[in-house]
């Protein structure tokens, strides 16, 4: 009798939805569901006019524009029956109209298509729609030049870092290359390479890249042509000073002409070993100078390489004026180059002490004391003041120059000692001098032999002449000591 009674009233309230009173439809049901508690399509009735409801009461909220409240009631009535299209659609036109009070076009848009999705007559969602349109164009324009400027953003922080990274190898390199570590060098720069190129893959035509590139490809082949030359270098150490060890020098000099190492072991072997080689004649070792001084070591920081490139230019020049003067070089300042000025040292002080050098300088000095002696002598029988005067001022001098030529002689021998085509030149010249000095004392003692003061006014003429004479020898030869010393007489 009760599942009866329960039926007619689910009937009433059936009558009731359909009339649109959902609230009265929903109080039968309740009655109807007090009598027949277990019958599901009563049940059913409950929960479809409950979640109705709800739905009404969220589309009133919406309308009066409070939408945040119109969800709430838009969840409840999908929480009594998650299969009420209508309030899906209406969740989604609330939240579309929520994002569009907060200026989210494209949230908004997104939302409205999902309401009329669900609900394709939903023509409050279609008139929203068609609203915020435009907006979320320019919405989407904006994003997605937004996503190319971060996608570039994030392109050019990689390049900058393989750059940077790139650099930081190059400059490690070129400090390596520096200490003359090629093989490390090499290591160095193999990474930068690497960057580069990574960087190359996202920049394929940036020119700056591919100069990068390049320069540290001619890098990598610069070092490992270095390496191989030091290498070589160090295999010579040995033999560098035979003629063929020279020749290698001079082609590994060829193989790289920016690099200063080989220039320098071969500059230092030429001035050191073949320059100064005895069976080497004038003309062999002005060509030996020219090619040291033409390697252009002035401006490199190595050590030793200015001096070497000095004494190159300066021997040159020495050598150049006494062989197109046509004088004898034995006299020439040979100043040898750091690496062998040790090894050099005792031949030097053995020279010093050449019986040859004391017998040329003491008669020297015997010539020249007797000829102040003679010419003293005669002048006091003569009586001759005023020419006594001017020769004693020129005889005396003549002594302290003899003594300075005894002690720059002893010097020009140690540094030629060990030399025995220069040291012949050497001794040479330097009777040359002498024999010089004798005519003139012999002339002066004629002179004085004579009652002819017009031929004692030549003599003295002469005596006055032959310092100068020999001073300008001096300055051809380029030997500054003789230069100065009969300067100081003159």
């Amino acid at each position: 009798m009760q599942r009866r009674r329960a039926v007619q009233i689910n009937d009433q309230g059936v009558v009731l939805s359909k009339r649109g009173d959902f609230r009265g439809a929903l109080a039968k049901y309740r009655q109807a569901a007090a009598l027949d508690p277990n019958n599901p399509v009563i049940r059913n009735n409950i929960r479809l006019v409950a979640s109705t409801i709800e739905n009404e009461d969220g589309v009133a909220l919406f309308n009066r524009g409070n939408y945040d409240a119109a969800l709430v009631k838009y969840r409840r009535a999908l929480d009594i029956n998650s299969g009420n299209t209508v309030a899906r659609s209406n969740l989604f036109h609330a939240l579309g109209n929520l994002a569009n009070s907060r200026g989210e076009c494209l949230e908004a848009e997104k939302q409205y298509r999902a309401a009329i999705r669900i609900n394709p007559s939903h023509q409050g969602a279609k008139e929203d729609l068609k609203a915020v349109t435009n907006c979320a164009n320019m919405q989407r324009a904006e994003l997605e030049e937004n996503r190319r400027h971060m996608e570039q953003t994030a392109r050019d922080l990689k390049v900058s870092q393989a750059m940077r990274k790139g650099v930081d190898f190059e400059e490690l390199a070129f400090k390596n290359a520096v200490k003359l570590d090629f093989a490390d060098a090499v290591k160095s720069i193999k990474p930068a390479i690497a960057q580069f190129q990574e960087a190359l893959k996202i920049r394929p035509n940036d020119k700056a890249l591919l100069d990068m590139l390049a320069e540290a490809r001619e890098a990598l082949a610069r070092y490992q042509t270095r390496q191989g030359i030091m290498s070589e270098l160090k295999s010579l150490e040995s033999t560098q000073h035979s003629d063929a060890g020279i020749a290698r020098l001079r082609a590994l000099e060829r193989r790289d002409t920016d690099f200063v190492e080989p220039k320098i072991q071969l500059a230092e072997v030429l001035m050191g070993f073949k320059y100064l080689d005895p069976n080497v004649d004038t003309a062999g070792r002005i060509a030996l100078l020219k090619e040291v001084a033409g390697m252009n070591l002035d401006g490199t920081s190595r050590a030793g390489a200015k001096e070497i490139a000095a004494t190159a230019k300066r021997e040159l020049a020495v050598l150049e004026a006494a062989d197109a003067a046509h004088l004898p070089t034995g006299l020439m300042r040979v100043v040898p180059p750091p690496p062998e000025a040790k090894a050099w040292k005792t031949s030097f002080t053995d020279a010093a002490d050449s019986p040859a050098v004391a017998e040329i300088t003491q008669k020297a000095m015997e010539q020249l004391d007797e000829a102040r002696h003679i010419a003293k002598e005669k002048l006091e029988e003569k009586g001759k003041e005023t020419l006594e005067e001017k020769l004693k001022d020129k005889l005396v001098a003549i002594i302290p120059m003899s003594k300075s030529l005894k002690e720059k002689a002893v010097e020009t021998a140690k540094l030629i000692g060990r030399f025995k085509d220069l040291y012949g030149e050497m001794k040479k010249a330097t009777n040359d001098l002498i024999l010089g000095w004798e005519k003139v004392t012999q002339e002066t003692v004629a002179c004085l032999a004579s009652n002819s003061t017009a031929e004692c006014d030549k003599q003295i003429i002469k005596v006055e002449t032959v310092p100068n004479d020999y001073r300008d020898k001096a300055s051809k030869w380029g030997t500054s000591w003789l230069r100065e010393d009969l300067g100081a007489h003159k």
